[in-house]
């Protein structure tokens, strides 16, 4: 019996031991049962054995300690500074973990294997950011790391009304990029201001986003305080279009506007109502359109509507619109396929149309409703066509017209040292009077690339972006700022410039290495091909410096500019190097909260070393704004532009005392305006101290007064007419009136004008009537054809009429027949003078010819005949 129990005892023992040593197998030997990489139970035979088992947490040590200002000893952070937060991708892991006493932390993140980064966070130090594996279930030990000193940033997140907006995510990085695996990351307070004490010093790019906000884009320079961080709500756009049931069921509108580029398009539902979300706000243009589903079925369309706020109910009337034929052909009358056909109200109007042309040049663009349009062609390897007018009336098909392109013109050359050397990367500006005008695609392009640019909103776009056409590295298409562009010379130190309208060119070369280059001159005739060109950079002298404060420390991130564009920083030691330069320089020094300094000199053989200091800007401002009962009013804009061209203008807004308080200002005169919607705008000279006192405003209620505008003859008020006031053209209603509110001037000019009438300005008085009238004349025509010296029409041709003695009376271009139209011209003797076309203006010269204008009349048939050269 004792045998039998002691047998049992011996069998369970060894049954416990085997479980044991099993369990210890199954956890170290490689192809056991142990957590996959998702962290699920895997056999050694690969079955599942739906078991569920949590797994393993990875736990990460480490140390951070800070180093003194002097000395090389190292210290703990202080109790409860220092953060640990592990980052995957953009998404935090865990929790994160404050250090103790001695600098140490732990981290204990969810057991999936995985690489991270892991950021150490302690105010006033930079931040670190060690990457590691963490493998489920292991214990990383990572590198001790001693933080230096930050540069701090703060400012404040404001919507498009100067409202502070709360938890907006704000990203930095810095510019460029040095391998940084996650941004400093910081959110916009209940009073949308922000801080980040962790960054390194110099140049960052700051990115803001939010919910119902478009993100903005800033480039910012640590360390800085006040950085206003501008960003725009998105708004709903709705409305809703007016047509039968079967025309709304192929109906799509279009958006486009301030900040939305491409048009966005939508299908409206079946009651004919459409809701587009997203929007950044602003003012936008909207039409909706109707286009055949069949051969011969008939296209619809509405008249755009401009200048529409978000927050307006649209409603748009569906009526009959036509196409536009259109044939492309190139300098020797040769079609282009695939040419790029732009239609619209202007040369750069919002909602135009586009059309490509088929093998035999033709397009049909389209559907629009009755009215005048611009057209215009472009299309690879040629410059575009000059825009003509286009007449679409409601009862007839427009007649094809014809679009010419131009054949571009040319530039190549090398740019070389002193000793003839070929410079690779060398910087070739070219200014010119005829620079290439990009088509619509390239227009659009640049408008959206200067909203992205540091400072704006990126607007709204959807689907891919679409192409923005840059300038290559050695080949340029001549896309710069409409009165400049640079390229970069490729390893054997040339260039090639394409796609030029004909005109004088000056080209000049630029390298960090060398003195600028002198300026060489090109003439272009349309078409050639000049090749040669040779640009020398010269010997030149090295330009540094170094910039102090008043007690004689170093200033880093000050920016040096130079009157090329050109600009560099000054780093930790305050030191800048702004590389080999030659003759008269022009040297700006700026940095937010100190006063900006401008150094001119003249640069010989010698290297210049400049010894700078710059003062702090301690210039104060306070204002109070009352109305005329002696009450405080909030939230008045107010602006300050300092004189010159330095400081930058600075905004606030008064707060519910009528308040407003501005700091770290340059000290000088300055221009002060104050704007509210309820009241007249003020603006006054002020002096800037460093001790200001309480500048007090008081904002007057505007007056206002009704414009009528009438016909001379019969009193009767023009519903088609416009009134111009301050820049400003208004719309009158149709009993011919329109109301200006909120004027704070005692008298002003206003410009009335209708179709068909002579414009006439009257002044309006403040002490006058509240109702002024304005009676237009009828005025006279002038109609004809602009020629070439053998009698063949000019399009495109530019067409004025002036008085004899030298006034303007109007401008237009001729049509694709040559023939041009003026209406409500005043009465009495005249010039008509045409000139020709960019591309014929080699061969052809201005030309003018003498005429009258008669009122209620039209002179018809003036023939001008441009003059060969």
């Amino acid at each position: 019996m004792l045998d039998r129990r002691r047998a049992r005892w011996i069998v369970a023992l060894a049954i416990l031991v085997a479980a044991a040593l099993g369990v210890l197998l199954w956890s170290i030997v490689p192809g056991g049962a142990g957590f996959t990489e998702t962290g699920e139970i895997a056999t050694s035979g690969g079955e599942d054995t739906g078991i569920a088992q949590p797994a393993a947490p990875a736990r990460i040590r480490g140390r951070v300690l800070l180093e003194r200002e002097e000395g090389e000893e190292l210290d703990p952070p202080p109790t409860g500074r220092c953060r640990a937060q592990a980052w995957r991708a953009g998404v935090a892991l865990g929790e994160p973990a404050v250090c103790d006493a001695d600098g140490r932390f732990a981290l204990e993140l969810p057991g999936q294997a995985q690489e991270i980064a892991v950021e150490l966070l302690v105010s006033g130090r930079l931040r670190a950011v060690l990457e590691s594996p963490a493998p489920a279930g292991a214990e990383v030990e990572l590198p001790t790391v001693a933080l230096g000193f930050a540069a701090p940033i703060s400012g404040q997140v404001i919507d498009g009304r100067g409202d502070p907006v709360a938890g907006v995510k704000l990203e930095v990085m810095p510019a460029p990029n040095l391998g940084e695996p996650e941004p400093w990351r910081a959110q916009s307070d209940a009073a949308g201001r922000f801080t980040l004490d962790t960054l390194p010093p110099g140049a960052s790019t700051l990115r803001a986003f939010g919910d119902g906000f478009a993100p903005t884009v800033l480039e910012i320079v640590a360390p800085e305080d006040g950085i206003v961080v501008p960003i725009e709500r998105l708004v709903p756009l709705a409305g809703e279009v007016v047509g039968p049931p079967e025309l709304l069921a192929r109906a799509r509108v279009r958006v486009e506007g301030s900040s939305v580029w491409p048009p966005i398009e939508r299908p409206v539902a079946a009651d004919g109502s459409f809701h587009i979300d997203g929007l950044t706000d602003g003012l936008f243009a909207i039409d909706v359109v109707v286009p055949a589903t069949g051969a011969g079925e008939r296209e619809y369309a509405s008249i755009p509507l401009e200048n529409v706020p978000s927050d307006t109910q649209v409603s748009l009337a569906l009526i009959v619109a036509r196409r536009v034929p259109v044939r492309v052909v190139g300098p020797q009358g040769e079609p282009v396929p695939d040419a790029r056909v732009t239609l619209g109200y202007g040369s750069v109007g919002l909602l135009r149309h586009t059309a490509k042309t088929d093998a035999d040049g033709r397009a049909r663009v389209g559907p629009v409703v009755p009215g005048p349009y611009m057209i215009s062609a472009d299309a690879d390897g040629f410059l575009p066509s000059e825009p003509i007018g286009v007449d679409v009336r409601g009862d007839v098909d427009p007649p094809e017209h014809l679009l010419t392109l131009i054949a571009p013109a040319g530039i190549a050359g090398k740019v070389v040292d002193h000793g003839g050397r070929a410079i690779a990367g060398a910087r070739v500006v070219v200014d010119g009077e005829a620079l290439y005008t990009p088509a619509t695609s390239a227009t659009r392009a640049a408008a959206f690339d200067a909203v992205a640019r540091p400072g704006g909103s990126l607007g709204v776009t959807e689907g891919k972006v679409p192409a923005i056409p840059m300038v290559r590295p050695s080949q340029g298409d001549a896309l710069g700022d409409g009165a400049s562009f640079t390229i970069l010379t490729d390893g054997a130190g040339t260039f090639q410039l394409g796609a030029l309208m004909p005109g004088t060119y000056r080209l000049r070369a630029v390298h960090d290495r060398f003195a600028e280059s002198d300026e060489v001159i090109v003439d272009l005739a349309p078409g050639q091909q000049v090749t040669g060109v040779r640009l020398v950079l010269g010997e030149g002298a090295l330009i540094s410096g170094r910039v102090r404060d008043e007690n004689g420390q170093p200033i880093a991130g000050v920016r040096v500019e130079f009157e090329d564009g050109a600009a560099v920083y000054t780093d930790d030691r305050g030191v800048f190097d702004a590389g080999l330069r030659r003759g008269r320089q022009v040297i700006t020094l700026r940095k937010q909260g100190l006063i900006p300094q401008v150094i001119e000199l003249d640069v010989g053989e010698q290297p210049v070393d400049l010894e700078r200091v710059m003062a702090v800007a301690d210039g104060e401002f306070e204002a109070r704004v009352r109305d005329g009962n002696n009450q405080p009013i909030a939230d008045v804009r107010l602006s300050l532009d300092p004189d010159g061209e330095l400081a930058p203008v600075e905004f606030a807004w008064t707060d519910k005392r009528g308040v407003v308080e501005l700091r770290g200002l340059v000290p000088g005169r300055a221009t002060v305006t104050l704007e509210h919607p309820d009241f007249a705008t003020v603006e006054r000279r002020v002096q800037i101290t460093t001790a200001a006192t309480l500048v007090e405003f008081t904002l007057e209620e505007g007056w206002s007064v009704i414009v009528v505008v009438r016909d001379e003859a019969s009193r009767d008020p023009l519903a088609d007419a416009t009134v111009e006031a301050f820049g400003r053209v208004h719309r009158v209603g149709v009993d011919g009136s329109v109301v200006l509110d909120q004027l704070a001037v005692d008298s002003f000019s206003v410009t009335a004008r209708a179709p068909g009438r002579v414009p006439r300005t009257r002044t309006v008085r403040r002490d006058g009537d509240d109702e002024v009238l304005v009676d237009l004349d009828e005025g006279g025509a002038v109609e004809g054809q602009v020629q070439d010296d053998l009698g063949e029409p000019v399009a495109g041709a530019a067409v004025r009429v002036e008085r004899r003695d030298g006034e303007v009376l109007a401008r237009t271009r001729t049509r694709i027949d040559g023939s041009f139209a003026f209406q409500g011209l005043g009465v009495g003797d005249v010039y008509v003078v045409a000139e020709p076309p960019i591309a014929l203006r080699a061969l052809l010269a201005e030309t003018s010819e003498a005429t009258d204008i008669l009122g209620g009349r039209v002179t018809r048939d003036v023939i001008v005949r441009l003059q060969r050269k």
